[in-house]
């Protein structure tokens, strides 16, 4: 459902969108709570919820809309910033989520679900108040669109010679679909490679002997750099960049820094000879995870706003094949490395995310 609810953010305006993806979500939990918290109802109950999803999307929609609107209302050297911002928040939302889920669950089951549904329905008045950006809007806009057009043309003319000569010789694509491709080749495999982390407190724990509880500290780390790296570290970096580089620049050496970051990082958690080591290289490769927030404004510079909502829902969509993808790569990859006590689930992670940087520097390069 989610190019669906992008084609239609884009068609009929990110208001409408957002008010069915709430709909759909309230009706979704909704569903849940009344079958999970009446004991009379028959346990198929619950596979009335997912219809609901049809209507809007749910809950696994509410992201791509959210980095449309995003999009569309900030101005491009400002939309890295923001784009990290919806990060951090997120991250806190996910860490407080379940401690107050499994706190009230203790009281009452329905309440985590009461409490959900509440929360959804305050999606209700900013989306009330979102800014519309549909195809037909953009005529009368176009003129504020300098540095976006910029972006989708070539610089001069001598460099669009060398580009149709290029593209002669080599068979190439335009310039803009190669970007494209290569983004989008990008959030794939970058995707594949964070399926890692699902073994990583197993391996820790088996390992280097640490019970599952010592080992789950790493969780907690991952938290604290995250919460660092979208807050602080990812603004400040953007903002002293943007002193000498343009935000299409900034944005992919960013992106680039952050594979690099995410390469040495499970490269050090395969070989990390101790705990410490490991959660060195685990919140390396935790700071390289801003790559997906740089590469989407960099994405975004090349589209109209009117066309932002299927942007990110290809790309939600491409994470989503590549985690399909990653599960039993990375399954696989435990269940080998156990019998020789080797972590490689992280050297194929490894593998992938060099792949990654090599993309971007390549695409650097020609940019």
């Amino acid at each position: 459902m989610q190019v669906p609810m992008g084609i239609l953010g884009d068609k009929a305006g990110i208001r409408l969108a957002f008010m069915l993806n709430a709909t759909s979500t309230i009706f979704y939990w909704g569903c849940t709570a009344i079958v999970g918290s009446q004991q009379n109802f028959p346990f198929w109950g619950f596979y009335l919820s997912p219809a609901f999803i049809f209507l809007g999307g749910g809950p696994w929609v509410t992201g791509t809309l959210v980095f449309a609107a995003v999009s569309d209302s900030v101005k491009p050297e400002q939309r890295t910033a923001a784009f990290s911002i919806i990060e951090a928040i997120s991250g806190i939302a996910d860490l407080v989520g379940p401690i107050f889920g499994t706190m009230t669950m203790t009281i009452h089951l329905g309440i985590p679900f009461a409490l959900a549904l509440v929360v959804f329905s305050l999606m209700f008045f900013p989306a009330s108040h979102l800014r519309e950006n549909t195809v037909s809007d953009m005529e009368g806009v176009r003129s504020s669109q300098d540095e976006t057009e910029s972006l989708l043309s070539v610089d001069s003319a001598s460099d669009r010679e060398e580009t149709d000569s290029e593209h002669t010789a080599r068979h190439l694509l335009p310039p803009r679909a190669v970007i494209f491709g290569i983004c989008f080749i990008c959030f794939f495999f970058f995707q594949v490679a964070r399926d890692s982390t699902n073994y990583l407190i197993p391996w820790v724990s088996l390992r280097f002997g640490e019970t599952m509880a010592r080992a789950g500290l790493l969780l907690s780390l991952r938290a604290i750099m995250s919460s660092l790296l979208y807050f602080i570290i990812l603004p400040l970096a953007t903002s002293w960049i943007d002193q000498t580089w343009s935000s299409a620049n900034r944005d992919l050496t960013l992106s680039a820094s952050g594979a690099l970051c995410c390469t040495l990082g499970t490269l050090v958690v395969a070989a990390a000879p101790n705990l410490a080591t490991v959660a060195f290289g685990f919140a390396l490769s935790v700071l390289g995870s801003s790559m997906t927030v740089t590469l989407r404004s960099f994405l975004a510079s090349y589209v109209q706003d009117a066309f932002s909502g299927r942007l990110f829902a290809g790309i939600s969509m491409t994470g989503t094949i590549g985690s399909l993808v990653g599960m039993p790569i990375m399954g696989a990859a435990y269940s080998l490395g156990i019998n020789y006590n080797i972590g490689l689930p992280f050297l194929v992670s490894a593998l992938s995310y060099f792949l990654v940087l090599g993309l971007l520097v390549w695409l650097a390069s020609k940019i």
